[in-house]
């Protein structure tokens, strides 16, 4: 018994060791990913966007340098020298020409006082410049979202396609097997075998071509993840992920009105607007002077005068720069060059926008008329098909009628993925065109 029981346990912990060994080595699971999924790796890790974000928290911190014109300035300085030429008051000094080691530390606050709103202006127009940063980080997140979701529905829809080919490539090898015995038998002509070796060419070419597709839609699905064109994946649907609105729920009038409320692109150019006026009133007021404060206080060490040895001063300056070569009279025709050609920006954009919804309804509208051809489409074939099938059974029908009904439905089904895919493309793309939900 002892025996038997050692055996039973020395091979029981080798079947142990072998299936831990068979789980170590064993290739990774390839990855499922749903579209939040998606969209989660593609806002960590795609690059544009980092860069948009970097570029909008270097704007933020420009306005915190234009508000530090309103705000005191302070200096510390320091000095340790050898001279025979005492500062400040050498004239009053003794040891005027003898050298000897002289030391200071100096502190000194400057504050603007009045400078006809030229900070004022400097300030909005960083304001404005952040804020167009801001939207620009959205628009940038908002195409790459449309670009990932179309990247996820045309793989999706290839997912499917290379499927439905497979199938007919199955369908026509068998039905190509069954030709070849007919006719080795006499039991039908030599061109049935050859019509079936011409669909199952077909077939197969459309295998690849749907493959080649399939690939090439995941490479640049990965590139805008910022993975490896090598990774491997694949993509799950969820319920949620369908989107059904119909075109006959939506009103083009009200799709454009929120368009123009709520896309990033316009307000980019509404801050750009605003933030243009602002530099060229700062341009305007650097004709006019500036009134500041100044004071300073030091302690000089070791060899100057006892009365100087701790010194302050104040002083109220105005600048004024009389004339600068017409530096500043350029600076201003630039500004206003500058404002009429945001302006004009503005206008386009609007228009753009406008034209972008009217486009992206028409695609939803056409996209669904599709959708329901290709539905009636498929179950026409799929009928066709069958009937074409029980003919050739009992031997009404010739073999090239069922190979036409079989390549009809293949082509039939294809149609059908790609309108359905095509619809849920559109309706992305309306969405993000028009930056809101497109129904209430």
């Amino acid at each position: 018994m002892d025996i038997r029981f050692n055996r039973f346990f020395r091979i029981l912990t080798l079947t142990a060791l072998v299936g831990l060994a068979q789980t170590l080595i064993a290739e990774p699971a390839i990855p499922a990913w749903t579209l939040s999924e998606v969209i989660k790796i593609a806002n960590e890790k795609n690059p544009d966007l980092k860069v948009a974000l970097a570029n909008a928290k270097a704007s933020s911190k420009r306005v915190t340098q234009a508000v530090s014109t309103y705000l005191p300035h302070v200096k510390l300085s320091g000095d340790v020298s050898q001279t025979n030429l005492p500062s400040p008051s050498a004239d009053a000094s003794a040891q005027v020409g003898i050298v000897l080691p002289y030391s200071s530390f100096v502190a000194s606050v400057t504050q603007t006082v009045f400078d006809f709103g030229r900070g004022l202006s400097q300030i909005e127009s960083a304001r404005y410049d952040s804020k167009s940063a801001e939207q620009k980080t959205i628009a940038v997140r908002n195409a790459l979202l449309l670009s990932v979701q179309k990247a996820f529905y045309g793989i999706s829809a290839g997912q499917k396609l290379v499927e439905a080919a497979q199938r007919g490539v199955d369908a026509f090898t068998e039905n190509m097997r069954r030709t070849k015995r007919l006719v080795e038998k006499g039991a039908k002509p030599d061109f049935d075998l050859t019509q079936a070796n011409v669909e199952l060419g077909k077939a197969k070419l459309f295998q690849i071509d749907a493959q080649n597709t399939l690939d090439l839609a995941k490479i640049s699905l990965l590139a805008l993840l910022d993975l490896p064109d090598t990774t491997e994946f694949t993509l799950v649907e969820g319920k949620d992920d369908q989107q059904n609105e119909s075109s006959k729920d939506l009103n083009l009038r009200d799709l454009t009105k929120k368009a123009l409320e709520n896309r990033p692109e316009l307000k980019i150019s509404q801050f750009d607007v605003a933030s243009a006026r602002s530099q060229l009133h700062k341009n305007i007021t650097e004709y006019f002077p500036v009134v500041s404060l100044t004071g300073f206080y030091g302690d000089f060490e070791p060899n100057y005068p006892v009365p100087l040895r701790n010194s302050w001063g104040g002083s109220l300056v105005l600048t004024w720069n009389i004339f600068d070569g017409f530096e500043t009279n350029g600076r201003v025709g630039e500004a206003e060059a500058l404002l009429e050609t945001r302006e004009a920006r503005l206008e386009r954009d609007r228009v753009q926008i406008m034209t972008e919804v009217t486009t992206a309804y028409k695609q939803v509208v056409k996209a669904e008329a599709n959708l329901d051809v290709s539905t009636e489409v498929m179950k026409a074939a799929k009928e066709n098909e069958r009937l074409a099938r029980r003919r050739y059974e009992t031997n009404v029908s010739t073999e090239l009628e069922l190979l036409i009904a079989n390549s009809s439905q293949v082509a039939a089904e294809a149609s059908f993925i790609q309108a359905s895919y095509s619809k849920q493309i559109a309706l992305t793309e309306l969405k993000t065109a028009v930056n809101a939900p497109i129904l209430e």
